[in-house]
């Protein structure tokens, strides 16, 4: 008889404090440890545990339990219709640790979760596991995180299958039913590759963040496109599809075989047009210094670009005097303070670049000769090969040659570079007058 009170007082009480059932086929006790066989069970609110064998050990003079270990065949239910399945699972209920083992095999995980709308199935497989539950509330068995590491496989709704050392899940509380709140995979190396709003991706970290609807990867390289590949690197990548928002955090780095090369310390921010797929750009922001070059054009600043592809413009605000922006194109070479470029929206084809703000602007004639001018504004049309310098009102444009004592100033200057013979024709308009170089001392 006094076992069965025993036995009664061990399960009841426990009961009536933090709310759980427990049964099996077969009990017995010594001291505080209570010993189930046979379809053991342990359910609380979301959580469950089901195995054939358990060990239990309460606190000593207390209702409160210690720990508790579950052999063979052990299944736990997890939220967002979550469940593991292993060999042995171990808790320690002071710490509100759990650990999960395999004697073989892997163990298997599977769960659910919404994102931007939809509903993904989850599958995993690992070697071990660890979970802790709510250490604010100590009555209940609320999990607040679970990690999954050793040779961990994940698929997801069988669009990718993702390779990692780890993951780890955490989820809401003060949701009911409880649901993932983050999804996090750790690689060393950038060996998590999947295919991904119509761009192919290799990472060493993965993270959904499903209370913010956001992805967001690390230390990545990847590439979009079809047609023509662009290739691209970056620390960090936040995406947010119900803005249509792409970040890409430095060193950043975009490339294409066929014509354009892009690298940038700062950070690169992506508008789309279509936000299922990264190549659709409605407009970019380049924040930090950059650099790029587009076929034979090439660009160096220390303040970032906007371009907006619905205006068909790229703008460079201005800059500090110190820091001007700098641009080549071929044998010609220009400094400024501002910048617009304008292309065409079909063939991307370069079409004016407009620099403001001591311009200052070197043509290679051969390879000792230079003709050089500073101007306040210059229009560069690279298809008509067609240079426009404009100054000030009361001021003048300043022209010379490396290999020459004279400069001359002029209200107006237009140049022409022979497309085959290279050839720089000179046009100046207005009120032209020569002077020693040495001088002549002009601001703009």
């Amino acid at each position: 008889m006094s076992k069965i009170l025993y036995s009664l007082y061990f399960l009841l009480i426990p009961l009536l404090v933090e709310a759980y059932t427990l049964s099996s086929g077969e009990l017995d006790f010594k001291e505080n440890q209570l010993s189930l066989k046979g379809n053991v069970s342990i359910v609380q609110d979301e959580f469950k545990i089901l195995s054939d064998s358990a060990l239990i050990e309460r606190k000593e003079n207390s209702s409160h339990l210690k720990k508790a270990s579950f052999d063979h065949h052990v299944l736990v239910k997890l939220p967002s219709n979550g469940t593991i399945f292993c060999d042995h699972s171990f808790i320690d209920f002071e710490s509100q640790l759990g650990e999960l083992k395999m004697d073989k095999g892997k163990i298997l995980y599977t769960g659910e979760f919404n994102f931007q709308g939809q509903n993904y199935p989850l599958i995993s497989y690992c070697k071990k596991a660890h979970f802790a539950f709510n250490s604010e509330d100590k009555t209940h068995f609320s999990i607040d995180e679970l990690m999954l590491e050793g040779d961990l496989e994940t698929r997801v709704d069988k669009k990718f299958t993702l390779n990692a050392n780890r993951a780890k899940i955490q989820f809401f509380q003060d949701k009911t039913p409880p649901s993932f709140k983050t999804i996090e995979l750790f690689s060393d190396e950038d060996s998590l590759e999947f295919d991904f709003l119509q761009s192919h991706i290799n990472t060493c970290y993965f993270k959904l963040d499903l209370a913010e609807d956001r992805i967001l990867l690390g230390q990545m390289k990847g590439s979009w496109g079809s047609v023509t590949k662009t290739l691209f690197s970056c620390s960090k990548l936040d995406y947010d599809k119900e803005k249509k928002f792409t970040v890409l955090s430095g060193p950043v780095e975009l490339s294409n075989d066929l014509f354009s090369h892009f690298q940038t310390n700062g950070s690169l921010e992506l508008t789309h047009f279509n936000p299922e797929n990264l190549s659709t750009l409605k407009m970019i922001k380049i924040l930090g210094p950059f650099s790029c070059s587009y076929l034979n054009h090439e660009i160096k600043s220390e303040q970032g670009m906007i371009i907006d592809h619905s205006r068909t413009i790229a703008i460079i605000a201005q800059t500090a005097a110190a820091h001007p922006i700098l641009y080549r194109y071929k044998d010609i070479e220009i400094t400024a303070e501002k910048l617009e470029l304008r292309y065409d929206p079909v063939t991307l084809t370069i079409l004016e670049v407009k620099f403001s703000h001591n311009v200052f602007i070197r043509l290679k004639e051969s390879l000792y000769s230079f003709k050089q001018a500073l101007a306040h504004e210059l229009k560069f049309y690279p298809e008509d090969h067609l240079i426009k310098l404009s100054a000030k009102t009361e001021e003048k444009i300043l022209f010379w040659t490396n290999d020459d004592d004279l400069a001359m100033t002029m209200d107006g200057l237009e140049i022409f570079i022979h497309p085959e013979t290279k050839k720089i024709f000179c046009k100046t308009f207005g009120n032209v007058k020569s002077m020693l170089k040495k001088t002549s001392e002009l601001k703009f």
